[in-house]
């Protein structure tokens, strides 16, 4: 939080403001997966997993907007907001999932194992935000790959020969 906080207080670029939001989606999903472990209900358990949302779907889609920012592949403005509106469904359906099945089909909480934990049986929404999640995974390796070939072409090009 306090690179958050110096970033904040700069001009931050493009990238900057992308690993910003990166950086306060990680310690919100953090702060949530904490809450879980201390949770001894339910109700407390399902809490801090809502809070963890508010956090967890928007770390890929900023690293995913981060690299396609550092190797110049234009991201068209709406595209990014479309995508921002995906995550911001993903939160909703986390956010009501008692009142449906499409994130969570079914909700847990359970005294096996070494510690009190929910069991969350994965719906509809659940399934496709993974396939998502892979395909950023997939296309940042493809881009990453492509741009660090590029680049090294590009200096084999311009150094001078012996």
């Amino acid at each position: 939080m306090a690179e958050a906080y110096y970033v904040i207080g700069r001009k931050p670029s493009r990238q900057q403001q992308y690993l910003l939001f990166v950086i306060i989606a990680l310690c919100t999903n953090f702060v949530g997966y904490l809450l879980v472990l201390e949770a001894t209900t339910l109700t407390e358990a399902l809490q801090a997993v809502k809070f963890s949302y508010l956090g967890k779907p928007f770390i890929v889609l900023c690293l995913f907007l981060f690299v396609m920012h550092t190797c110049k592949i234009p991201i068209p403005r709406w595209l990014e907001t479309v995508l921002t509106f995906v995550h911001v469904f993903v939160v909703l359906c986390v956010l009501t999932c008692e009142n449906h099945k499409l994130y969570y089909n079914s909700i847990a909480y359970v005294q096996d194992g070494f510690f009190p934990h929910l069991v969350l049986g994965h719906g509809i929404i659940y399934n496709l935000h993974c396939l998502l999640m892979l395909a950023y995974a997939l296309i940042m390796i493809f881009v990453c790959a492509s741009c660090y070939i590029r680049t090294n072409k590009d200096m084999e090009k311009s150094s001078p020969h012996i």
